[in-house]
């Protein structure tokens, strides 16, 4: 079988002990200053003379006769894609220390980092699987930190999308205790028991935002499924 380049295994094994968050790939340029720079000097027999041409900067592998534009995207390509794969476990492997004082903060980190999977920057990548099942365990560990508006919502929307409408009935309803006044929580707390045709709990929470556009459009067709006409 053929080797892979030593870069490559460096690459791999480095992003799987360090196991990031967000990586931004980027072909290695040199510049003056570094050993990399004097290196590409000493091999090319050039000087800083170089830097009279109507050049932006010195891509690594121009410097290099093994290496290709090709090979080099063809290694970014599957660092990238083997980054992403694993990206998941890096999340599910998240620790942190365990103060009573930081859990509010941990919840909302834990919130924020699964609305990165479920709308944010990873919603659309598709070497990412099971997206809204990673953001659900996130959700789920935001909330065993701190009663989390965030974490509630997207935990009760991903329920939705699963038509698990009595757990996501479950879900808000404590989300609603925890913050009676918002009208996100409310609404889709109505959607659930509208869904599991059940119009006269949904109704409440809708006439709770009888100014709002969305809440008006729910309470119509609550009343519409009641028989009740608008007077």
């Amino acid at each position: 079988m053929p080797r892979r380049k030593p870069g490559y295994n460096s690459g791999h094994h480095l992003i799987h002990e360090i196991k990031p968050l967000s990586i931004i790939f980027y072909i290695l340029d040199i510049f003056p200053g570094t050993a990399l720079y004097s290196d590409f000097k000493k091999r090319c027999k050039i000087t800083d003379d170089i830097w009279l041409k109507r050049i932006e900067d010195i891509i690594y592998f121009q410097s290099d006769p093994d290496l290709s534009q090709d090979m080099i995207l063809a290694f970014g390509q599957k660092l990238r894609m083997n980054y992403h794969e694993n990206l998941a476990g890096f999340a599910d492997d998240i620790e942190v220390i365990d103060d009573k004082e930081l859990y509010e903060m941990h919840a909302d980190f834990f919130s924020r980092l699964g609305m990165t999977f479920e709308y944010g920057d990873y919603a659309n990548i598709e070497a990412i699987k099971d997206k809204d099942r990673v953001a659900e365990r996130l959700y789920k560990k935001s909330l065993d930190y701190y009663p989390d508006h965030r974490a509630f919502l997207g935990l009760g929307i991903i329920k939705q999308k699963m038509g698990e409408y009595i757990q996501s009935a479950k879900i808000l309803s404590e989300a609603v205790e925890n913050f009676p006044e918002s009208e996100q929580l409310n609404i889709c707390l109505g959607i659930s028991y509208m869904n599991l045709r059940e119009y006269n709990k949904a109704l409440p929470y809708f006439l709770k935002f009888k100014d709002s556009k969305q809440a008006n459009y729910y309470i119509t067709a609550c009343n519409e499924a009641l028989g009740i006409s608008k007077i």
